[in-house]
């Protein structure tokens, strides 16, 4: 489990406590400071305290074991901040993130971090060698890293590019690379800020399976920024952002009860549109959750029963 607690995240006093580190290390050693008297009075600062607001600012938040939690919310909530927060890339400025690991230690687990752009993260010289980078590191043997590779290029679709240099590849393709590159690793905690953004309707559809299937094989903790709502209906709890506070967290079903619906920044269909519309109306109608949530045919049935048409 991951536990957030007094979480801050504030640009300025990061830069500051960068700035810092580097000015002391660049500095020439000064003489010790002379003992303290017990009288003398103490001033103590807290990290990250200015006249502004911290950009993230988060009292208690926790992301069980194994579970699949979307991150959702409008464009500048805080919602890739806090995934960089979660992966170690930025240091919160105020309070504590706490990993317990499944054998009870703590401290950050093995991770697949998959980023907006997948420029930012892909290696290799060509799409099999990228795919194959973070296995050698680890020194698996040479059979399992083929095994791996091969499974890696059939799910994502990549077989026909397996020699291609990635520079070559279309965005999409990319997309799928960064996935594959990312999940071939096994991590017991993958991060995803938005990575199916370059994919189509069937590439998302591909993505979301294999996340599944590797779920129910290794048993990882999935943390999934997204403003689809096919990705945030099939989680099995969400937490939304907004202006870096959290103003919501439950189960896709409690979210689409939720004022907050509409709030943060989820690409809803037309047909839960129509829903919340007739609910705001009086009409009571079907609001499946799950997988069936998008599925018109019981609205169809319902509203046919309505008018007397039979089912």
């Amino acid at each position: 489990m991951i536990t957030l607690e007094e979480v801050e995240w504030d640009p300025p006093a990061a830069v500051r406590a960068q700035s810092t580190a580097r000015d002391r290390r660049r500095a020439p050693a000064e003489p010790a400071s002379p003992p303290r008297s017990a009288a003398e009075p103490r001033t103590e600062s807290r990290t990250g305290s200015h006249p502004g607001s911290p950009l993230i600012q988060i009292r208690h938040l926790y992301i069980r074991k194994t579970e699949y939690t979307c991150i959702v919310g409008p464009n500048g909530a805080g919602k890739t901040v806090l995934l960089h927060l979660l992966a170690g890339l930025r240091a919160p400025t105020a309070g504590k993130i706490t990993f317990e690991n499944p054998d009870k230690s703590e401290g950050p687990p093995a991770l697949g971090l998959v980023f907006q752009s997948p420029d930012d993260q892909i290696v290799g010289s060509t799409v099999e060698r990228d795919l194959a980078f973070g296995l050698e590191n680890r020194a698996l043997p040479s059979l399992e890293i083929r095994r791996r590779v091969d499974q890696a290029l059939e799910w994502s679709g990549l077989v026909p590019v397996a020699q291609r240099p990635p520079h070559l590849l279309s965005d999409g393709e990319k997309q799928r690379l960064a996935l594959a590159s990312a999940m071939i690793l096994e991590p017991s905690l993958l991060l995803l800020d938005e990575p199916t953004a370059r994919l189509d309707p069937e590439g998302r559809r591909r993505f979301l399976e294999e996340v599944r299937r590797e779920r129910e094989r290794t048993g990882a903790t999935v943390v999934h920024v997204t403003h689809r709502s096919e990705q945030v209906m099939t989680a099995d709890r969400v937490v939304g952002l907004r202006g870096g506070r959290v103003v919501f967290v439950g189960s896709p079903g409690e979210l689409l009860r939720s004022p907050e619906t509409d709030r943060l920044g989820i690409l809803w269909s037309g047909l839960h549109r129509f829903r919340r519309e007739a609910g705001a109306r009086g009409l009571s109608l079907p609001n499946p959750e799950g997988e069936g949530w998008n599925d018109p045919a019981p609205l169809v049935e319902s509203i046919a029963r309505t008018r007397g048409a039979g089912p």
